[in-house]
């Protein structure tokens, strides 16, 4: 009896798997190929972002709409662009603000974050945030990035060197299963993609 018990849990786990993997349970929202097609067809727009960005002084920040990434029941007045504030007790405030720019580059339907970094120090990077699949230790996300000097960012958590692969770069953790792939999409513009 105990041996039935075993072979059919296991039996269940086997089953599990493969369903998950089979109703594109990890697969992202959006494409590498729909990523450089929105990139390419709305440079306009992107590009103007870094400027107006320092200009209502928003070099550190991360910004979304409640549109596509929901907030807490206790902020439901929030209802268009909100920018997240953390405050140093692994906890997050949001704010809501006005900016007819900023609800146009939302517009673009892949972009569900932005994250800024724009410093006299280094280079500005601004990443877009285009999605997630998966659970905990088995998760993928992508999207793109703006860096200013041209030069491609590595994984941000992953220890390790870029490394050329193929038309872009690859950087793969030792001992583990994180990697972290970006391509050019062009000038300044790239794409990301993360395995956990």
């Amino acid at each position: 009896m105990e041996l039935n018990i075993k072979n059919i849990s296991l039996f269940i786990l086997i089953f599990l798997c493969l369903l998950l993997t089979s109703c594109d349970f990890f697969e992202l929202p959006y494409s590498k190929e729909e990523i450089f097609n929105y990139v390419k067809n709305n440079q306009d727009i992107l590009n103007r972002l870094p400027n107006e960005l320092l200009k209502q002084n928003l070099q550190l920040s991360v910004i979304s709409t409640a549109k596509k990434k929901p907030l807490p029941e206790k902020y439901k007045d929030i209802k268009e662009l909100y920018l997240t504030i953390v405050n140093g007790k692994d906890s997050e405030i949001y704010v809501e603000i006005k900016n007819d720019f900023l609800s146009e580059v939302f517009n673009i339907e892949c972009i569900s974050s932005i994250n800024s970094y724009l410093s006299d120090d280094m280079p500005d990077i601004i990443y877009f945030d285009c999605g997630s699949s998966g659970y905990a230790s088995v998760s993928k996300n992508n999207g793109f990035y703006y860096i200013e000097n041209n030069i491609p960012v590595p994984g941000a958590g992953i220890e390790g060197e870029l490394k050329k692969s193929g038309n872009g770069w690859i950087q793969t953790e030792k001992d583990s299963d994180n990697t972290y792939y970006t391509e050019i999409i062009t000038n300044n513009w790239y794409y990301y993609e993360e395995h956990s």
